[in-house]
């Protein structure tokens, strides 16, 4: 493992075994966390986006397997971790999720108790992670709710979260996440369902965090305009796969995959007069159960070349200075197919 990495993913697929056939959901996924780093992952939904990401704290659904590939993580220890290979509820992983790694999901009425109040839920999580006395985990509490921007902590540490408007419940999943301190943040669309100065808000204090603490950020959206003012660099993920990766600079100044070209182009422009039409893109993601070997995007592709997109998987290729990208435009390489 690249010493200056925190967390590499290597192959990952993840299937779910349906009545109809195969379900691959993350069909070999591969990326690398750097220390300090924003990495974004950008793509339609049920492109792979989360499962990847629980994944890797090892919540993912009972229905669904890893089936190959390993999720390497280097603990607070130092050590490198293969966290595929650990029980679901074994001590190490235990230790881990919320703890090393912390994740804010979409949505705070799901991921959060509505019978406990929300200093209860945050205080819970620092005494099993960090083994403190509960007065002692409250202080600490109420100065991480001052610290993520919510006023009146003492009033707000025994509310329950059906008191909370939409931007102190995220408030409140960033203060849960960060209690203890994680070295990585995965951020699972934190600020989709929030009006856009709140978003903001929300952004500016990421930032702020992760500056202060240290922390690397896994940031999951479909939304380009945040992920252009948060990312270092870009996972572009379709269908499973990722089809395109790079610096961020790169990704948006010269994107090669057609449907990177597209996600930018259907993102309205500051500089237009808001009269122009958007480029959208045709039809649908296919469901991934027992696909044929070709190109996934094959059939919405604008650039699509018959008897050559339809008849292979292209192999994520490396157009140098790390920009990566699967399309048989840029690379005649093929990836092996699966059975």
């Amino acid at each position: 493992m690249n010493r200056d990495s925190i967390l590499e993913i290597r192959d990952l697929k993840i299937h779910f075994h349906l009545d109809e056939g195969t379900l691959k959901a993350v069909d070999g996924v591969s990326l690398r966390l750097g220390r300090n780093e924003t990495l974004g992952v950008i793509g339609e939904s049920g492109c792979g986006k989360s499962l990847t990401a629980k994944s890797i704290i090892g919540i993912l659904p009972r229905t669904g397997r890893i089936e190959g590939g390993h999720i390497i993580y280097r603990d607070t220890g130092g050590d490198a971790v293969n966290i595929t290979s650990l029980g679901r509820n074994s001590l190490k992983i235990r230790s881990i999720r919320g703890g090393e790694i912390g994740m804010i999901f979409q949505e705070p009425m799901t991921s959060l108790s509505p019978v406990h109040t929300i200093g209860f839920q945050i205080s819970e999580a620092l005494m099993l992670h960090r083994n403190v006395g509960r007065r002692e985990a409250e202080r600490i509490t109420l100065a991480m709710l001052e610290r993520v921007g919510i006023t009146n902590s003492g009033q707000r540490f025994g509310e329950y979260i059906h008191q909370l408007s939409g931007g102190l419940r995220q408030r409140v999943m960033i203060a849960m996440a960060l209690i203890c301190r994680p070295g990585i943040l995965i951020a699972d669309e934190p600020t989709t369902s929030l009006d856009v100065t709140v978003q903001a808000q929300i952004l500016d204090l990421m930032k702020d965090l992760q500056d202060e603490l240290g922390m690397s950020i896994i940031y999951i959206t479909h939304d380009l305009g945040v992920i252009a003012e948060v990312g270092d660099r870009i996972c572009v993920m379709y269908l499973g796969r990722i089809v395109e990766e790079g610096s961020a600079e790169v990704i948006f100044r010269n994107p090669m995959h057609p449907y990177t070209q597209k996600l930018i182009q259907s993102n309205p422009s500051l500089e237009g007069d808001g009269k122009e039409m958007l480029e959208t893109i045709r039809g649908n993601v296919p469901v991934p159960l027992n696909l044929p070997a070709m190109c996934g995007f094959y059939s919405r592709c604008h650039l699509a070349v018959e008897g050559k997109c339809n008849h292979g998987i292209p192999a994520l290729a490396d157009t140098g200075g790390g920009h990566k990208v699967r399309c048989f435009l840029v690379s005649d390489d093929e990836e092996a197919a699966d059975g």
